[in-house]
Parts: structure tokens; sequence; C-alpha cells
């Protein structure tokens, strides 16, 4: 617990020493990668209701043994709950990180009070969109700071492979930015949905394929083999979510497809980023401290475009008639739009067959 006297209307050095003094005692890492870890674990393991903790709730709950146990589930609800909470904590890094450099590299202090680090985080803008805009642009302004020092260890040569963990670094912060502020496939939206009232459908049922050879038609039925050739497109959970791109804009609906592993490696290299730059501000800060936080092992590899290469990102389609241009409904893979149509009026079904 902290308690600090008031002294004033304004924040003193002292005040800010300490406040500042307890942030640098944690680190982004400490709390990211045992998220991360318990998402990894809950898909190889096999739930355990009969350990201590369990036991402990249930009394809680006044619940003797023979009771039906409240936390039973199935296994698709668990895995659809691992890709809802993959996307969570890949948001909550980024903003983790860009708000720990708007308050590094663009923050002030109101008139009178000191500086102090966590207090510029409490008092940055509501939206992230406007925080991951003003971090953007203020890094790519050649004035101090720049980003090498807010990420680089302090007073350590730069070798080849901590230029190429600092260009690592440098595509991680720009691909959490985009994550904040790109709007055509709305992926912060989507986020917000979850973190405000859980306004989102999961499935993990759905997929499509995209057909390469002309689908037999006639008898209701689709061999297997006509799948061969077929590209999936949509083979893991989907989370689906209905917005408006703008207030007073159409409905929407978007779905992001959920690579449980490949969004947690997102999470993990922007919180890594985020810890080094904890990690150096927090030395800066008190130099002499033994409290601070540890600079983390950095690597060197993958970047955004080496870990999603291609892959599907989501897709997007409009409920109501589009208000604006070029919001036409469509497929979003890493780097590249793919418009599409759908024929409403010939709409088919049919029954997956051998041979």
């Amino acid at each position: 617990m902290l308690t600090i006297n008031p002294q004033g209307l304004n924040l003193t050095e002292d005040q800010a020493s300490r406040l500042d003094a307890e942030f640098f005692r944690s680190s982004p890492l400490e709390y990211f990668v045992p998220r991360i870890e318990q998402l990894l674990l809950a898909g190889d393991q096999e739930p355990d209701h009969d350990g201590e903790a369990m036991q402990s709730f249930r009394r809680r709950l006044g619940l003797p043994r023979e009771d039906p146990d409240p936390l039973e589930t199935s296994d698709s609800g668990r895995g659809r709950q691992r890709a809802v909470d993959a996307v969570s904590v890949r948001h909550h890094a980024a903003e983790t990180l860009l708000r720990l450099l708007y308050a590094l590299a663009v923050a002030a202090p109101r008139e009178g009070d000191a500086t102090s680090v966590w207090v510029a985080i409490a008092d940055s803008p509501m939206s992230m969109k406007d925080v991951a805009e003003a971090v953007a642009e203020r890094l790519n302004a050649d004035e101090p700071p720049s980003f090498p020092e807010l990420f680089l260890p302090i007073g350590v040569p730069v070798t080849e492979n901590l230029q190429s963990a600092l260009d690592v670094a440098v595509a991680w912060t720009n691909h959490a930015i985009g994550l904040l502020t790109r709007d055509e496939l709305a992926v912060n939206t989507g986020f917000n949905k979850v973190k405000h009232g859980l306004s989102v459908s999961t499935r993990d049922d759905v997929r499509v394929e995209f057909m390469r050879a002309p689908v037999p038609a006639g008898d209701g039925t689709i061999p297997l083999s006509a799948f061969e050739s077929s590209v999936p497109l949509f083979d893991r959970p989907l989370l689906t979510f209905v917005y408006r791109p703008t207030r007073r804009a159409h409905l929407e609906t978007a779905s992001l497809r959920v690579d449980v592993e490949t969004t947690l490696v997102e999470a993990w290299m922007i919180s890594v980023v985020a810890g080094a730059v904890f990690a150096v501000a927090g030395r800066r800060r008190f130099p002499e401290s033994e409290d601070v936080a540890a600079f983390p092992l950095l690597p060197i590899g993958p970047t955004p475009d080496q870990l999603l290469g291609s892959s599907v990102l989501g897709i997007r389609t409009p409920i109501t008639e589009p208000t604006i241009s070029g919001r036409e409904s469509g497929v979003f893979f890493h780097g590249s739009f793919q418009p599409v149509q759908f024929d409403f009026e010939n709409v088919t079904s049919a029954v997956i067959t051998e041979g």
C-alpha cells in the first residue's frame, strides 16, 4: 500500500519520486508472461477441479462435494475463451507499450507539477487511437528522445545482434500502433467490444474454404475430393462483432480469425518491447536503485511480417447500406485486402459426402 501526505494542489518532486519508485518496482513482463503461459498451458492440459484452490472456491460458495461442479464447461467453451483472451492480452500489451511511450516521449506534466512517469500514464488521453497517433508522430520526428534512446540498455555498445533486436522492436512497435489505429478491419473495435460488455460472438464450428475447382451441383452433395485443391480461409475460432465505422455511419459486422498461438506470440513480442522500455525508463529515473525491473533478453525475431506472412486476419461485411465509400465486403490478409461479393440470390446448401 502506498500512502503519501498531500502537500498542496501540485505534485512535488518528493511525491513524484515516491510514486515512480513504487511504479518501477514492477514490470509489464511480470504481468503478461504468466497470462500468456496460462493460455498456452490451458490448450495442453485437462482442467483439474480437485485441487485445493478449486475446493476452496467451492467452500466459499457453500457447496458440498456431492453437488454439481459449478465450473463444468465444454472443451469448445474453453477453446473459445482462449481465443477471446488471446486477442485481449495482445491488445492489452499494445496499449501498455504505447501508453508507456506516450508518457516518456509525448506527455508533459501539468503546470506546477513535478514529472512522474506513473502520473503521465494515468493522465494520458482516454482514446487509444489518440495515444497511438501521438506516439507515432513523436517518434517519427527528428528530435529526442528517439526510440533507440527509450529502448536500448544504457551504456551498452550497439552490437550487430542488438541492432537486430532494435529493428525487430521498431517493427513490433509499429505493429502495436497499427492494431490500435487501423480501422479497415476494426480490430481495436473488436477488443473494445470484448472489454466493454463482451458484446461479441465466438465460434469454433465455422470453416470457409476457397474452392479452386467447380463444385458439382444438382443432387445436394459435395464429394470430399472437391476440397483436395481448396484453400482454407477461416479454419480457426472466429470472434465476431457488430459496430459502426463512425458514430452516424452504417452497421457492419467483422469476424477476426484467431490463431491462438500466433496471437500469443504477437502479445509476447510486444510485451518484451514494453518490458525493455520500462526497464530503461526505470534505470534512468533511479540509476542507483536495486529495485527497478531488470532489462529483458531481447529477441532478434520474428518480425510481424515473418510471423504472419500472408495469413487471413478476418472478414468485414456491411449489415445496412454503406454510407461510407470503400467499405465493401472483403477478406483481410496480413498486408492485403480482397473484395468479396456475396450472391444472396443463389445461396445453396449441400452435404459433404465420401468420394
